[in-house]
């Protein structure tokens, strides 16, 4: 494991910690901080798994400080503590505002990884990351209709397949597929809709590229594929926040399928016979967010246009 993984890993369980220490943590705000922890440098696989477990239940005051002293022996010098910083600066950055609270809890943070001190205060940090999440969580609500807002503490991915399971059943369309299927068919409809989006004019070519991919991979007719596509394209699918869309993506999928979905967000793009730049910003926007490297979106750019001079 490298040591940059192994700093994400150990501040990420920190975070999580901290979260924990007044007791109590609601599950929209567990759904704020898996946002950002999820996107710490080197948190792959292997470390979201581990990291899950911090998730589920109340860490002991014990464990928490074991956390902190273990972060503390793992800063060797001033680019590891500048790592820490400006990971737990992106914390509380997740509604582009840093409170004085906030500002003195990184202190905390950067006394400890600096060693002037041996402990960090972790109600002060505890209370600076619930006013973090809570103002993150009510920046994603205010995309959200009055009627959808009960649904969120659930998840993103959840408030999708019970939109989509209520759209279908309404046209008594049923989807004879699991409820695991269902929830990476209607997050990768989302995030190809997204980049078909991204100019804010959306092609008939596009629109046919994104039925053809959901019906050959979940073989759906092609009713079904349009029905589909039609939520995709929702105002309550667009409204999602796109670091939560990506996450929640990464997390019922593998990395095979996700270069494979990056495939299709190309073919979509590609679709109307030019990318534009802003369907581009896009797409690397998921692929970063999906954990994707440059070297995934030009393999996946020229797996692309072999597919093309194969028609």
């Amino acid at each position: 494991m490298s040591h940059n993984k192994q700093l994400s890993l150990i501040l990420g369980k920190t975070l999580f910690a901290a979260a924990w220490a007044d007791g109590k943590i609601q599950p929209q705000e567990i759904d704020c901080l898996k946002d950002i922890i999820f996107h710490l440098p080197g948190v792959d696989d292997a470390a979201w798994t581990e990291l899950t477990q911090y998730m589920e239940s109340q860490i002991n005051e014990n464990e928490r400080q074991e956390l902190l002293s273990e972060l503390h022996d793992l800063v060797e010098n001033d680019e590891d503590r500048d790592f820490i910083t400006q990971a737990t600066n992106r914390v509380f950055m997740a509604d582009g505002v840093i409170t004085t609270e906030e500002q003195q809890a990184i202190r905390e943070v950067s006394y400890v990884l600096r060693k002037e001190s041996d402990k960090v205060d972790l109600d002060g940090l505890s209370e600076a990351i619930h006013e973090s999440l809570k103002r993150r969580d009510n920046a994603i609500r205010k995309s959200l209709r009055p009627d959808e807002i009960t649904k969120l503490g659930q998840g993103d991915r959840l408030q999708l397949l019970m939109i989509l399971e209520e759209r279908f059943a309404e046209q008594e369309i049923d989807l004879n597929i699991s409820q695991q299927e269902k929830q990476r068919l209607i997050l990768f409809g989302a995030l190809l809709a997204r980049v078909a989006n991204a100019d804010e004019e959306v092609a008939p070519s596009e629109i046919a590229v994104i039925e053809q991919a959901v019906a050959s991979r979940w073989k759906l007719t092609k009713q079904e594929a349009a029905f589909l596509t039609q939520i995709a394209f929702s105002e309550e699918a667009q409204g999602v926040d796109l670091l939560r869309l990506a996450r929640e993506f990464y997390e019922v999928t593998t990395q095979k399928e996700r270069i494979d979905a990056l495939g299709v967000l190309i073919d979509v793009s590609r679709a109307d016979q030019v990318i534009r730049h802003i369907e581009s910003v896009t797409i690397h926007e998921i692929a970063e967010q999906l954990k994707l490297t440059q070297e995934d979106i030009s393999d996946a750019m020229v797996d692309a246009l072999s597919r093309e001079h194969g028609k």
